[in-house]
């Protein structure tokens, strides 16, 4: 809300919410983590594994651009204070720990029961901030506050004619984002997957693999005040959110 900023500077002539500024950021970082994992036998058809993977702190610098083209307010501001002008930034962005356990049981030659648990240190994603490398640019901050988030899943794997298996699974996926301060930059929800697959030995040292799945999320209402700090300049929004998501993948393996 350009006009917003401009009315908080005393830049009479315009009204709060009447000239939004588009801006855009991209960054990118390259960090360093680690990841354990165990996997055993527990008698001769239960398989038992286990993994942890460390949280990973990104420094991440990139460009922002502020299109003041749009945005008279925008335009007055960078003219006046140095506002909106291009600019670098960085930004501090923690990907979570997480700790999964997953059973395998071979109920008979053919048919092999699956399950899993995930569970994810989302509470270490408290904010963005970018900060600009523009003196005249305050930071931009993006309040999270997420929870801890965790998944389970049950599926089963179906082997036949020596060379092909069959796949089909479910996962609940519950979200960590905090519902209180959702917005429309990530307006996840929690969600129920549901996914089909299959491998095929297609040589002696070659095999495929196909995979489907569909996410269906909860809907969410957002009713943001636009009253907090950080979101004092963005306005209010209510609005009602549904979604869907879809994935394939495929692969070939080659074994030397």
């Amino acid at each position: 809300d350009a006009a917003g900023v401009a009315a908080a500077n005393n830049l009479t002539a315009f009204i709060p919410g009447t000239s939004d500024l588009p801006a855009e950021f991209g960054g990118d970082d390259l960090a360093l983590g680690f990841s354990l994992g165990f996997i055993a036998d527990v008698t001769p058809r239960l398989t038992i594994g286990g993994s942890y993977s460390s949280k990973i702190t990104h420094d991440i610098d990139g460009d922002a651009r502020f299109d003041i083209g749009q945005s008279a307010a925008a335009r007055a501001l960078n003219q006046g204070a140095g506002l909106f002008a291009p600019t670098g930034f960085s930004a501090e962005f923690t990907t979570p720990a997480i700790a999964g356990i997953g059973l395998a049981y071979r109920a008979c030659d053919c048919l092999t029961l699956l399950a899993s648990a995930t569970y994810a240190r989302w509470s270490s994603f408290e904010e963005v901030a970018l900060v600009f490398d523009n003196p005249s640019q305050p930071p931009e901050v993006l309040r999270q506050d997420w929870k801890d988030g965790w998944s389970v899943s049950a599926g089963w794997e179906w082997s036949f004619a020596d060379s092909s298996i069959f796949r089909a699974g479910l996962m609940y996926d519950a979200t960590p984002v905090n519902a209180a301060i959702a917005s429309p930059r990530i307006p996840d929800a929690d969600r129920l997957w549901l996914t089909i697959g299959g491998s095929r030995r297609l040589g002696e040292k070659l095999s495929g693999d196909l995979g489907a799945a569909v996410a269906f999320f909860d809907d969410r209402d957002l009713e943001l005040t636009g009253a907090s700090p950080d979101a004092f300049f963005r306005g209010s929004l209510s609005t009602h959110l549904a979604a869907n998501a879809f994935a394939v993948s495929a692969r070939l393996r080659y074994s030397f």
